[in-house]
């Protein structure tokens, strides 16, 4: 199933939502990205099927006012493609292995 993630900026926090509700906030000041709330939010239950689109929804102006704006949207970005491409080839291995 490919998930849909769409982020945002408001006045205080960088904000990951799925549809209209918020997943994941990072805190604008302290800019920390709580590891297992990131895990079990998005792969908990993740099947080798499934696939994230991360989506930019801030504005130029954002970006233009907030210099880590599109630096944070690009490490998570990478992040989740990472994570997705690790737990991709242990779900591969682990059904090489039943079979």
């Amino acid at each position: 199933m490919k998930r849909t993630i769409n982020f945002y900026k408001d006045d205080s926090n960088y904000i990951f939502k799925e549809s209209d509700e918020k997943l994941i906030e990072i805190s604008i000041t302290e800019k920390i990205l709580n590891g297992l709330d990131l895990y079990n939010t998005f792969f908990n239950d993740y099947n080798i099927e499934d696939s994230f689109e991360i989506v930019d929804k801030t504005s130029d102006d954002d970006k233009k006012n907030d210099k880590m704006c599109n630096a944070i949207y690009i490490k998570v970005k990478e992040l989740f493609s990472n994570i997705e491409n690790s737990l991709k080839l242990e779900l591969k291995q682990k059904a090489d292995t039943k079979e």
